[in-house]
């Protein structure tokens, strides 16, 4: 026996379900008698006949009974003139992590009408569909809000991962998440930590920028031990902080720091290694004024993208490492080799007549000069301490200033960018004048703490 029923159906609507007998051969047979059953009254009612009366936003399975054979068709019941027709990823559609590891933000989706108003009370299953991992809390009911997400998402053995989510009521629509599960000394890994709730839109920020890094940043650094009361860590998170990091821990928080349309944002490193393996960050703190976040719109993802590379040294390490000269000056520059290297051949920068290669200097303030790419040559490059309407490419000057860092890094990932020819890479119909956001003071003033392998601090 078959059942079927319309699926969605609007509250107040009614819609006549069928039955289908069959014998053991499988075929059809006539005038046989078939009772109907609801699963859920109080969502949709059936009538002997098997008309189907829709009551209230939920879901329901409609069942068929003939000669003690039973068979259901489900049923999700939404708002009048809320019939489902879109779905999509609310949260990161691909991350990394160990294997057997948690994803930092569980899969997720919003459901909408034609409209794009969201849909409540529709049922998204989540399916892992390669990799081998799990999931909980699927199926899940879309909320008020119309998003469905899952408990959690634990990433199977080494390889590619991926989970599909779908829904009956959104039929031929899937939305499809990415994992990669790998070792931890296969690559390098930043793990987050947040310190305040997140919305779904943060924390898909934080994770793409997060991606990205790893992305750039492709070699394994020495695990390192910390352990900090809650008083060692003031400003910087304000928590106490222990074990073993592999390779970067970032406590994320939004909160109060100055108000409307001042300091966005700080960041940078609060604890690096100390010794024979370099001077690598293993503990950094990114701080988001409540205030400003919300203005940031569709530019979050690449403010945070910017400051993360701030944690990873990038304006706060030079000085330690005898990178930049000129400091304190107005006419500071980087002298890392791979970064000049990268600066000329690869951005033009050669087209430069002054040191190469600019950074901020005077009369910019602290916080901000000595630590960026200098906007009157750079222009829209990310790390200027301006982020423009439009893109706001990851260069490779700014990749190999990592690697003169230390880092093992892929420079074929970097973005394209010519220093000659800025322009060229800005979308002129949506170009704001104006527009800017900057980022002044957004660097941690205070020096990070070193610590040896053991996690005990080192004297500078």
């Amino acid at each position: 026996m078959s059942v079927s029923v319309t699926s969605p159906l609007e509250v107040g609507h009614s819609s006549q379900a069928s039955a289908v007998t069959r014998d053991a051969s499988n075929q059809v047979l006539s005038d046989r008698v078939v009772t109907w059953a609801s699963s859920a009254t109080g969502v949709a009612t059936v009538s002997p006949s098997g008309m189907v009366t829709a009551v209230a936003i939920g879901s329901a399975d409609i069942t068929a009974t003939s000669e003690s054979v039973s068979r259901s068709a489900a049923l999700i019941v939404v708002a009048a003139g809320a019939i489902p027709t879109q779905m999509a990823a609310v949260s990161a559609l691909g991350q990394t992590g160990a294997p057997s590891s948690s994803v930092t933000q569980a899969p997720a989706v919003v459901v909408k009408d034609a409209n794009g108003n969201p849909v409540e009370g529709v049922t998204v299953t989540f399916a892992v569909t390669a990799g081998g991992g799990t999931v909980t809390g699927s199926p899940s009911l879309t909320d008020r809000n119309g998003v469905a997400r899952v408990g959690s998402w634990t990433l199977g053995p080494a390889g590619g991962q991926a989970v599909r989510a779908a829904s009956p009521a959104v039929a031929g629509v899937t939305v499809d998440f990415a994992g990669l599960s790998r070792p931890a000394a296969a690559g390098f890994d930043i793990a987050l930590q947040f310190l305040t709730p997140m919305t779904d839109a943060q924390t898909r920020a934080f994770v793409n920028a997060r991606e990205r890094i790893q992305e750039v940043i492709i070699g394994d650094i020495p695990p390192w031990n910390v352990n900090f009361s809650a008083a060692q860590m003031a400003g910087c998170g304000d928590v106490a902080v222990s074990g073993t990091i592999d390779d970067v821990l970032i406590l994320a928080e939004v909160a109060a720091i100055d108000g409307a349309s001042n300091t966005l944002a700080v960041a940078g490193p609060c604890a690096v290694r100390s010794g024979a393996s370099g001077s690598f960050p293993v503990l950094g703190h990114m701080k988001f004024d409540i205030a400003d976040i919300d203005a940031l719109g569709d530019r979050l993802e690449i403010v945070i993208l910017h400051e993360m590379l701030h944690v990873m040294g990038f304006g706060t390490m030079w000085g330690d490492l005898s990178l930049l000269a000129g400091g304190g000056t107005a006419d500071p520059h980087f002298q890392g080799a791979h970064a000049n290297d990268f600066f000329a051949r690869l951005n033009n920068g050669a087209v430069y007549t002054g040191l190469p290669i600019p950074v901020e200097g005077l009369p910019a303030p602290v916080g901000t000069r000595d630590s960026h790419w200098r906007e009157s040559v750079f222009d829209h490059e990310l790390m200027t301490g301006f982020i423009d309407r439009d893109r706001n490419p990851l260069s490779a000057t700014t990749i190999g200033s990592l690697q003169d860092l230390g880092y093992v890094v892929d420079v074929g990932r970097a973005d394209a960018f010519d220093l000659a020819n800025p322009a060229a890479l800005r979308a002129s119909a949506s170009s704001i004048a104006g527009s800017r956001i900057s980022l002044g003071g957004d660097v941690r003033t205070q020096p990070p703490i070193r610590l040896d392998v053991d996690g005990r601090p080192v004297a500078r």
